[in-house]
């Protein structure tokens, strides 16, 4: 998997864990596809994990059946939330989706809150140039909005795609209220498989023009 956390660790509580009366009333099978299906959550950024019954079940290594059998208990017990799509199943976790627009939101009042108090400085130009660096509107105003998109975006793609670039991506399709680079309307998942196919070679081999541009302003934002 190509995708890793911003932090290779997580806090963990476990009796919140023990404690969740509709996981308990779970099979043990269920409780061990759950954790997984979390973990991915977790390692790529978003809420939601869909895909058809096989694909989930290479990616929780279990048996179809028992991804079947999952999906029934958790939406039974009030674990997760579960979408039927023809063969399709997609879990959503209320907890990851609440954490992530927390995360998200702190971010942006901390980058907010930075770029303001560089503009009430005495650095003159200084402060000018770092405050434009790190509150692009399309990116602090859409990246809550971010996890939400990726929702969408096929199980098989998310597993591919650098998560960096599933951002820098989404900011310029949401700069553009929703268009390609020619000014067509197209959906967000749409844009990142043609982009990913076309300019993923790059973006993996750290050559891509847009990491080069982002460095500066991205060791700004490390400092804050």
């Amino acid at each position: 998997m190509e995708h890793m956390p911003e932090l290779p660790w997580i806090a963990w509580y476990p009796q919140l864990w023990l404690s969740e009366s509709g996981l308990s009333l779970c099979s043990a099978a269920t409780r061990g596809v759950w954790v997984d299906v979390l973990n991915h959550m977790l390692v790529s950024g978003v809420s939601t994990i869909e895909g058809s019954k096989h694909q989930l079940a290479v990616l929780c290594r279990c048996r179809p059946q028992e991804i079947e059998v999952a999906a029934i208990e958790l939406d039974k017990y009030k674990v997760a939330i579960v979408r039927w799509q023809g063969d399709g199943i997609a879990l959503t976790s209320r907890r990851v989706r609440r954490d992530l627009k927390i995360k998200y939101d702190k971010r942006n009042a901390g980058i907010k809150g930075a770029a303001k108090r560089w503009q009430t400085g005495s650095k003159g130009g200084m402060a000018a140039s770092i405050s434009t660096s790190v509150s692009v509107p399309e990116g602090v105003q859409g990246e809550p909005y971010f996890e939400q998109a990726m929702e969408r975006v096929p199980i098989q793609l998310r597993e591919q795609v650098k998560l960096d670039f599933a951002r820098m991506v989404f900011r310029s399709w949401n700069g553009r209220d929703g268009k390609d680079g020619g000014g067509v309307n197209v959906r967000f998942e749409k844009l990142l498989q043609k982009r990913w196919d076309s300019e993923g070679e790059q973006w993996r081999n750290g050559c891509h023009s847009a990491q080069k541009k982002a460095q500066p302003a991205q060791a700004i934002e490390n400092q804050i």
